[in-house]
């Protein structure tokens, strides 16, 4: 008797109505995800280890400039007019060794003696965006962690290896060889234990981690610190048109193609948020819609609801015909959404693997649509029994 009594409460077109629109939003809200997920690595990766709005500035060095190497070094008054320019989110300087650095391999049968002199600089962690666990230094120990340009090893291996007939080497093998360096000044010498741990893009520097150089240089040094001649300038919006205003009025120099990657970067996460947004808003008013449905249907069927409370059906009874009918489209809906997603999503990955690898797996589609499912039929069940109790009178 009770699904003869409620069977004609919602008709087909409502329920028609909510699942399509359920379905488009869900798709809309999976792909942008999926999207999301696919192409961010690529962009990650091109964006150096450092922050994605971050770009190196310095000075361009002009003839008179060259004669007198502190007209290169920013003042106080300049760094402190660029903290202050609206689209600057923030600033760090670059920390310069002080102290002479050699790296060297002592000769084996299968790797020849090595020995050059190199440079140490370094920003702080804030400004990196890297993962790994390598990148600290502990001053109990004698391991330097080292972040190094990548142009550095396509320089040895496309020219100094080939003119030398020398093996060339990847960036999984170099990040597995320990080299010795010998860090000396003000009258002391040690040596370390260094190893590249990740790659760079973004700058020609030797780094290594911050907190370990600021050490280095009050023990090392052998001249006062210096002014920096180069920063590295985080930005609130790298689309700005202020940006390249500015740096050539003051005749900075900024790598445009850094700042074209940031901007890449930066449009790609606000498009994403957009269709992100349209599909919440989307998959909201689905729910909303087929909850207003309910919530008059009820108001209108309220005697109806009233006698069956009178003759011993509990509001629990009376509320899951209508959870079964609307549970039963949602599930149908996102589940078509995800199905649709995963083959749309093929076709997509076929077409970008011609660019580029893609290495990530449509598991987030999968785990964002039974979320979603998790979401929405709670929330709907919740609203349902609760506005039928009330009408029931039962606590």
């Amino acid at each position: 008797m009770l699904k003869k009594l409620l069977r004609k409460s919602l008709t087909a077109s409502q329920v028609i109505t909510y699942g399509i629109t359920l379905l488009v939003g869900v798709l809309i809200l999976l792909l942008t995800v999926q999207l999301y997920v696919d192409l961010a690595p690529m962009l990650r990766q091109n964006s150096s280890v450092f922050k994605k709005n971050a770009v190196v500035v310095s000075k361009n060095i002009s003839v008179l400039k060259s004669m007198d190497k502190g007209k290169v070094a920013f003042s106080d008054k300049e760094t402190t007019r660029l903290k202050e320019q609206e689209f600057v989110k923030g600033i760090a300087f670059f920390r310069s060794s002080r102290f002479h650095v050699a790296a060297y391999i002592e000769q084996s049968e299968d790797i020849p003696l090595f020995y050059t002199d190199l440079f140490f600089e370094s920003v702080p962690d804030d400004y990196l965006d890297i993962s790994t666990s390598d990148w600290k230094w502990n001053p109990d120990s004698n391991f330097i962690p080292i972040i190094i340009p990548e142009a550095y090893l396509n320089l040895y291996n496309f020219g100094f290896a080939e003119s030398q007939n020398l093996p060339v080497i990847s960036p999984g093998l170099i990040s597995r060889i320990s080299f010795n360096l010998k860090l000396s000044g003000n009258g002391k010498t040690d040596h370390y234990v260094g190893r590249i741990v990740a790659f760079t893009e973004k700058i020609n520097s030797i780094l290594v981690p911050d907190d370990f150089l600021q050490w280095a240089n009050q023990y090392y040094a052998y001249e006062e610190e210096l002014r920096p001649g180069r920063l590295l300038v985080e930005f609130e919006n790298p689309s700005d048109e202020q940006i390249a205003r500015f740096f050539h009025e003051n005749n900075y120099s900024i790598n445009q193609n850094e700042l074209e990657m940031s901007r890449l970067f930066f449009f790609f996460r606000l498009i994403f948020t957009a269709f992100l947004f349209i599909a919440l808003i989307i998959v909201i008013l689905s729910l909303f819609y087929i909850i207003l449905s309910v919530k008059l249907i009820l108001e209108r069927k309220k005697e109806t609801i009233l006698n069956l409370a009178a003759i011993g059906y509990n509001y629990k009874q009376i509320a899951s015909h209508y959870q079964r009918l609307v549970s039963v489209t949602s599930i149908v809906a996102i589940a078509l959404s995800c199905l649709a997603s995963l083959l749309i999503r093929q076709q997509h990955v076929i077409y970008f693997r011609q660019f580029f690898e893609i290495t990530t797996n449509p598991a987030v589609t999968i785990w964002v649509s039974i979320g979603l499912m998790v979401i929405l039929l709670s929330a709907y069940n919740v609203v349902v029994r609760r506005t039928v109790r009330r009408n029931t009178g039962q606590g």
